[in-house]
């Protein structure tokens, strides 16, 4: 299962068109590509997807990626396709023949990336059809849904242990670090199936905030910044206002001169 890092590297340049990778990225990619489980917390814009979609590229079999939204889903799928990298997904969009077309290529083994939401997982007929489809690599994407105490928590993700014993096989957690505090984290991937004897080989990565230090340096910037810009928008108010003076007093002596 492992990928060699001069094809992730070139990969990485070919096709997502990055020179290198963000911070934190790298290390992911090599777990996951290695077949070790791994915990992504990002900030947003980190670059957590990037770290199953580069691997899925050679990876041997499919990439099975489980994601909260459609709409999520949709543009996941769009940008890997604009890619030329063969992905799908399956939702409630999709009529009888696309959903079956979607299987095959699935079980034919031409799909590299298939997106679903976690809610699928309850369809026995689709687990028992995931059961003959060659599996490298299961994502739980935006895995912060697992946190009980999120806004946007669903109870089926904690059934993400049974569905892991059911296909054995290890998950990449990809999280958004706003939503999912490092705090909860071990609990939470004992919830999805990765026991306590399998926490020395599970990977983290965190990519931190701005210490409260830190934060407060940038809003003095800023602060700083925005006074200036005001101070010289009044200076530029200030100097429009002279020149109308000074054009209304040219005209009135023009005029008295007349």
């Amino acid at each position: 299962m492992a990928v060699g890092t001069d094809m992730m590297n070139n990969n990485l340049q070919r096709i997502f068109g990055f020179d290198k990778y963000l911070p934190g990225q790298e290390r992911v990619v090599d777990l996951v590509s290695n077949g070790m489980p791994a915990v992504a917390i990002f900030s947003t814009g980190g670059g957590k997807s990037l770290c199953y979609q580069l691997p899925a590229l050679e990876l041997s079999h499919l990439t099975l990626v489980v994601s909260p939204l459609l709409s999520l889903m949709k543009d996941q799928i769009d940008f890997l396709v604009s890619k030329n990298i063969s992905a799908a997904r399956l939702d409630s969009t999709l009529d009888k023949e696309a959903y079956n077309d979607v299987l095959r290529r699935a079980k034919e083994g031409s799909l590299k990336v298939l997106m679903i939401s976690v809610e699928r997982f309850k369809n026995e007929r689709f687990r028992n059809q995931l059961k003959n489809i060659k599996i490298s690599l299961m994502v739980v994407d935006e895995a912060h849904c697992i946190s009980e105490w999120g806004h946007n928590f669903r109870p089926d993700y904690l059934k993400l242990p049974d569905y892991r014993l059911e296909f054995n096989k290890d998950f990449l957690l990809n999280c958004l670090k706003s939503n999912f505090c490092q705090n909860q984290f071990i609990d939470k991937t004992k919830q999805v199936g990765v026991q306590k004897m399998a926490l020395n080989r599970l990977a983290t990565t965190f990519i931190p905030f701005p210490s409260l230090a830190e934060q407060k340096a940038i809003v003095e910037r800023v602060c700083k910044y925005m006074i200036t810009i005001d101070e010289l928008q009044k200076q530029v108010s200030e100097r429009k206002k002279q020149s109308e003076a000074l054009m209304r007093s040219v005209l009135r002596e023009a005029f008295a001169n007349e």
